[in-house]
Order: structure tokens, then sequence, then C-alpha cells
């Protein structure tokens, strides 16, 4: 398991926010961790960028500016990516109570 951003707060932390920034523009969503922070912004009506959807080609990658995101494997991603707080939104899935990911970085 991968996890990217700030430690979380609490030890039972629960997501319920995905703050989102998508050709400069700031959306929010009601989020609970169960689906990918991708599924959760398409299927809110958005439309972030993406193309493979399996994690292959990085189009989806996004700056985790605040919480946390956990994926199952480094993927495509190199240590530089995580180190510069970059995520696969088609991988990753937000685990603390707020997550704010910007694809404009």
């Amino acid at each position: 398991m991968i996890c990217i951003g700030d430690p979380l707060t609490q030890e039972n932390e629960k997501p319920k926010k995905l703050e989102a920034e998508i050709d400069g523009e700031w959306v929010s969503v009601d989020y609970d961790g169960s689906k990918t922070i991708l599924e959760a912004l398409m299927d809110a009506g958005f439309d972030p960028p993406h193309s493979c959807l399996a994690g292959n080609c990085m189009a989806c990658v996004a700056k985790v500016e605040k919480g946390r995101v956990c994926q199952e494997e480094l993927g495509i991603l190199t240590e530089e990516n995580v180190e510069d707080r970059e995520a696969l939104t088609c991988q990753a899935r937000g685990v603390s109570e707020v997550v704010k990911v910007s694809y404009s970085f």
C-alpha cells in the first residue's frame, strides 16, 4: 500500500469530503472513500483528466494538496512523484476526512 499526503489526524479517521481543482475550478463532493478519487468525481458529473483508467498512463495524476490518499501499488509512479505528493486518481482512494487534489499543478 502506497500512501501520499498528510498524516492522519485521528486514528479512525473516515473520508467525508473530496475537493478537486479541474481546469482551474474547485469542485466539492461528498465522499466516503469507497470509490477511487477519479470514479467519485466522474460519478458526480465532473470530467477530470483521465485516459486508461488502469494506472498505466499518468493522465489522471493529481497533486494531493490536503489530506491523505492510498493506492495498492506504486504502479507507473516514481518515488519522486510520491515525494511531490502526486497520486494516480484512477487508483487512489482518500483515507482522511477531507481530501483535496489538484489536476492543475
